[in-house]
Parts: C-alpha cells; sequence; structure tokens
C-alpha cells in the first residue's frame, strides 16, 4: 500500500523549487518515490500462514478413528522413538507406547515401520491398559505412506510448493527437510525431486530440543 507523508514531501518541493536551472528535472527523466510497506506487508501475509498451522496442529488427524478403520494397529513400547524428545506425559501413570498398522508392515520390527505413532497411554487400571480404550494422547507421527485416512497429515506425494502455499516458508530447511515449528508443534517434511516423501510430527519438549538445532534423528526417516 503507498502510503503518502505531507511533511516527508513539503521539504522535497521546496528543495526542487530553489535548485538552479541547471539542475532542473527534464520532461525525459522519472521521478520515483520510495515507500516501505514491508511490514505490514510481512503482516498481512504471515497471518493466514500462522492460522493455518495453528488449525493444523489443533488436529493434525483423528488416531481414534485410524485405530478403528485399521485392521489392526500394533502396539509396544517400540524404540523406534525416544520418548525424552517428545511433551511430558500429564503424570507418572501414563506409559510410553508406540502403534502402527499392521496392513503396511504386518508385524515388521525394527527402525523402518512406514507409519508410527507416538502416544502417552494411561496405564493405571486394566481397563485404560486395553486396545480398545481410546484414551492416548498422540505425540508424534512418522509416515512414508501416502493414506487418506490420514486426512490433512496425508503430505507424501505433495509438492513444495503445495505446503508452501498452505504453510508458507519453513523455519528453516535441512537435509532436504522443510522444518515449520509453532509453540511445541515441530512438522518436518522432506522433499524428493520436490516432493513429499516422509514427513514427521512431534509434541516436543522444548526443554530437550531446540527447533533451530535439531538432533540428526529428526532429520531421516528413522529414529
Amino acid at each position: 500500500m503507498l502510503r503518502l507523508y505531507y511533511i516527508s514531501l513539503f521539504p522535497i518541493i521546496t528543495s526542487c523549487v530553489n535548485q538552479s536551472a541547471d539542475n532542473e528535472i527534464q520532461p525525459d527523466e522519472k521521478i520515483v518515490i520510495q515507500h516501505d510497506s514491508t511490514a505490514a506487508v510481512v503482516i498481512a501475509e504471515k497471518k493466514p500462514f500462522d492460522d493455518s498451522l495453528k488449525n493444523f496442529f489443533a488436529n493434525p488427524f483423528d488416531f481414534y478413528s485410524l485405530k478403528n478403520k485399521t485392521m489392526h494397529m500394533h502396539t509396544g513400547h517400540a524404540s523406534d522413538f525416544k520418548e525424552e524428545f517428545f511433551k511430558k506425559a500429564p503424570d507418572s501413570t501414563y506409559k510410553f507406547y508406540c502403534y502402527w498398522a499392521v496392513e503396511f508392515d504386518l508385524r515388521k520390527e525394527g527402525y523402518n515401520r512406514s507409519l508410527l505413532f507416538a502416544t502417552w497411554k494411561p496405564w493405571n487400571n486394566s481397563k485404560a491398559k486395553q486396545y480398545e480404550t481410546d484414551n492416548e494422547i498422540v505425540v508424534g507421527i512418522r509416515s512414508k505412506i501416502k493414506w487418506k485416512e490420514l486426512g490433512e497429515s496425508d503430505f507424501v506425494g505433495k509438492t513444495k510448493n503445495n505446503m508452501e502455499g498452505k504453510f508458507g516458508e519453513p523455519i528453516s530447511i535441512e537435509n532436504n527437510c522443510m522444518i515449520y515449528f509453532q509453540n511445541e508443534n515441530l512438522l518436518i517434511l522432506h522433499t524428493e525431486k520436490e516432493k513429499i516423501d516422509w514427513f514427521k510430527y512431534f509434541q516436543i519438549d522444548t526443554s530437550q530440543i531446540d527447533p533451530m538445532n535439531l538432533p540428526d534423528e529428526f532429520l531421516h526417516f528413522k529414529d
């Protein structure tokens, strides 16, 4: 937006009147009025992206629905994620628990499961421990599959431009990873030939993890 300030133009006009004839502006010369509206543009453009990130982090996927729609999710205290990376559990009765979809990886063990969820699950009574009890707090996901059931988190196959159009420019790019961060929420989108081939989402413990200086494990598919 062009903003004109009367007080700033007056000295220019006065100066022009006092110039000698030799310094008069010729008909073929151009007068360029410079103005700085950068701050306003940044604020106007940044807010929708901030809101888009905020909305995504508020509801990245429906984990309980995924539990019901998959063949079954194998569960266990998997070593794929380091629990110290994540937002702390509400209290000591919670157990760090991972889930992975059987139809994608069968009962594959190890570090390369295609779709993995990290959760805190209450562990204070027999009912709370049951798979059918929907009481998990999801604090992370790692995926290299395209699956529409992931909803807003179905990133694989989308382009880098898609993501920048949705979330704006990342706070940094490392190892072909687009890194987005807001509050305690961290989204990492890895690109291969300008397309997302895997991603990670974490609710991190910011006393342990600096989003501007991520551990190397964050920047590779396996942890």
